[in-house]
């Protein structure tokens, strides 16, 4: 098998944008009008192969599970080490951990971890091992390897917009200061060609607390470019956040907008100051999902009221949120390929619903 090494420019703390592993908490119950089975006890989902088959972590290995019957058929891979550190799956292939990180006298390191690249789960003993690796040096559609770069001029730091068949981005916000127009504009390489996408053209200087982040989904055949941030006050003039349908060659078939949910609230002085060290903005997070057409949104962390904590669909109107999973989430969600079933975890219990049923709004 062949060894790779990548350097690792920070620290990998950085990957943890994902949900907090939850552990012992009790999970809430699930909410909405859909069907859901808890499949399987001490287990995390990772993949979908099918709407049949899905990839999940159990006992520090990969295992191919049947969500028909609740049957585990192979285990496609092990050692499997979740939640220390980053990890990638996709139908494709897959990055993870298969040693943990050394304890120390000074804390914790992670830089003789070694991470496991399978290019093909139906080929999952030819792999490489990666000495360490990076979350923001991984094309999260596919998994792939992406060359670490600095920021140069108006480049802002995003992951890959796009998988790699489909070309190289690189996000700019154009403009600061005095400066207008203030632009957002993703630029795509392929072959060695190079086109750029514009988004919008926007008054308001483009904040560091906004990112531009993607989601793909498989039933469409398009992505979801949304905007992300972890400011929820009420007078932030983030909100309503635009998310735009991009097709695989880079155009904007559509734009949306994303309203307020429950998640926002007023920032009272008290509020603010009960996280003090960088406010309540770094004790919140948000992620999206897009499956079928349908714009899913998770909300998480300390500073998030936890009766509104979990995951909402954007309804009928596109006007307001209806929540479909309540509480938080161990590791996230994953849309199987119709978009029509959704993977989760909480509280180490592996749940699968069915979101086609039953479409409210």
């Amino acid at each position: 098998m062949k060894k790779t090494f990548i350097v690792l420019a920070a620290g990998l703390a950085a990957a943890g944008a994902v949900f907090v592993l939850a552990g012992s908490r009790t999970p809430e119950q699930p909410t909405g009008n859909f069907t859901n089975r808890m499949i399987l006890a001490d287990a995390r989902p990772l993949v979908w192969l099918d709407d049949r088959f899905l990839l999940a972590g159990v006992n520090n290995e990969i295992v191919k599970l049947d969500t028909r019957d609740s049957t585990i058929v192979e285990v496609v891979s092990e050692p499997y080490f979740p939640g220390v550190g980053h990890e990638c799956f996709s139908r494709a292939g897959g990055r993870f951990a298969v040693t943990q990180p050394e304890q120390t006298g000074g804390g914790t390191s992670y830089s003789n971890m070694v991470y496991r690249w399978v290019r093909d789960w139906n080929q999952p003993d030819q792999f490489e091992e990666l000495d360490t690796c990076e979350g923001w040096n991984t094309n999260p559609h596919d998994c792939s390897a992406v060359a670490y770069r600095r920021e140069q001029g108006d480049e802002r730091w995003a992951e890959q917009m796009l998988k790699a068949a489909d070309g190289t981005t690189t996000v700019y916000y154009r403009g600061s200061g005095l400066q207008s127009p203030h632009e957002r504009v993703v630029a795509i390489t392929k072959d060695g060609h190079t086109k750029e996408v514009w988004l919008e053209t926007t008054p308001n200087f483009v904040s560091p607390l906004v990112e531009l982040r993607s989601s793909f989904d498989e039933a469409t055949g398009q992505y979801l470019w949304y905007l992300s941030t972890n400011d929820f006050n009420l007078e932030s003039r983030h909100w309503p956040l635009k998310a735009w349908w991009v097709a695989p060659e880079g155009r904007v078939t559509s734009m949306t907008l994303l309203p307020n949910g429950p998640w926002m609230k007023s920032f009272s002085m008290l509020y603010t100051l009960r996280y003090f060290s960088c406010g309540p903005e770094c004790y919140s997070h948000m992620e999206m999902w897009a499956g079928n057409g349908e714009r899913y949104l998770g909300v998480w962390g300390k500073a998030i009221d936890r009766a509104v904590t979990g995951v909402y669909r954007l309804d009928a109107s596109g006007q307001a949120w209806e929540k479909i999973i309540a509480g938080e989430l161990d590791n996230g969600l994953v849309l199987s390929p119709s978009g029509c079933r959704i993977g989760y975890a909480a509280g180490g219990q592996l749940h699968v619903v069915d979101v086609c049923e039953n479409r409210t709004g």
